[in-house]
């Protein structure tokens, strides 16, 4: 994730939002336990996905209003 993220995620609690993805090193599916790194590929934070990999490649930057433009639906805002 960038770094506005990990700030968030760390100092907030924050949920995942697309806007904050830089990027996803796996296959996984919707509902999978993930983990999240920052810039520097530090561990920062592990949760339950609410999309896929493949979803989540269309969606990497984005506003999360605009998920169910991108994907057709939407399982809500939070990525995780």
């Amino acid at each position: 994730v960038d770094e506005g993220a990990t700030t968030k995620i760390l100092h907030h609690g924050a949920s995942l939002l697309p806007s904050g993805i830089t990027k996803t090193t796996s296959h996984f599916e919707r509902g999978a336990i993930v983990h999240i790194v920052d810039p520097l590929d530090q561990p920062i934070a592990v949760g339950i996905t609410n999309y896929g990999n493949k979803e989540i490649q269309h969606l990497i930057g984005m506003h999360s209003t605009k998920i169910e433009d991108i994907l057709e639906y939407s399982y809500g805002p939070k990525i995780v």
